[in-house]
C-alpha cells in the first residue's frame, strides 16, 4: 500500500465521520426508541453491513463502467419509485414549524403578503426558507400542481440531486485516485 495521498485522506475523513454519525445514530436509537424491535434489528444488519460491504470491494472491482453506470441508474429509478410509492401510501406528517413556513409560503405565492403571525418575529431565519418555498409555489401552481405535489417534487429533486452529485463525486475521487496511483 502506497503512501496516503491527499485525496486517500479526505476519503478516510469522510469515512470516519459517516462511521461517527453512523455510530451515534444506533446510539440515539437505543436510548430514545419508541419501538425497541426495531432498534434490536438494526443491530445485526448494522453488523452484517460492517461485515459483509467490505466483502463486496472485489465484485465491484470487477465490474465494467457500464455496468457500474447501469447499476446506479437501476438504483436511482428504484430510489425514485420508492419516494413515489411512499407519497401515494404514507401518511403525512406536519409539525409545527414547517406548517407554519408552509402556509405562510402558500399564501405569499398565491398573493398574500402581509404576515398576520408572529412566529418570523421570533424565528427570522425560516423567512428566507419562507419566501424561497413560495416562489417554488408560485412556480409550480403556474404548472397545475397542488401545494403538496410541489413541495414532494421539490423534496425529491433536492433528495435525489444530493445522491447523484454524491455518487458523482464519489466516481470523480475514484477516477483521480486510480490515475494518480497508476503514475
Amino acid at each position: 500500500m502506497g503512501p496516503v495521498t491527499g485525496v486517500r485522506r479526505v476519503s478516510r475523513g469522510l469515512a470516519w465521520i459517516l462511521v461517527a454519525c453512523l455510530v451515534g445514530g444506533l446510539v440515539s436509537n437505543f436510548t430514545f426508541s419508541q419501538n425497541w424491535v426495531t432498534s434490536l434489528i438494526l443491530v445485526p444488519l448494522t453488523l452484517l453491513g460492517w461485515w459483509g460491504l467490505p466483502k463486496l470491494a472485489p465484485v465491484i472491482d470487477r465490474l465494467t463502467n457500464r455496468q457500474v453506470t447501469l447499476l446506479v441508474g437501476v438504483g436511482m429509478a428504484v430510489m425514485v419509485l420508492l419516494q413515489m410509492a411512499a407519497l401515494k401510501w404514507l401518511p403525512v406528517t406536519v409539525y409545527h414549524d414547517p406548517l407554519r413556513v408552509l402556509d405562510q409560503a402558500t399564501r405569499m405565492a398565491v398573493g398574500h403578503t402581509s404576515w398576520k403571525i408572529t412566529y418570523f418575529w421570533r424565528y427570522p431565519q425560516n423567512v428566507p426558507i419562507a419566501y424561497l418555498l413560495s416562489r417554488w409555489l408560485k412556480l409550480t401552481m403556474g404548472m397545475g400542481m397542488g401545494v403538496n405535489r410541489g413541495v414532494h417534487l421539490l423534496s425529491m429533486l433536492l433528495l435525489d440531486g444530493m445522491v447523484l452529485l454524491g455518487i458523482d463525486t464519489a466516481w470523480g475521487s475514484a477516477r483521480k485516485s486510480t490515475s494518480s496511483w497508476a503514475s
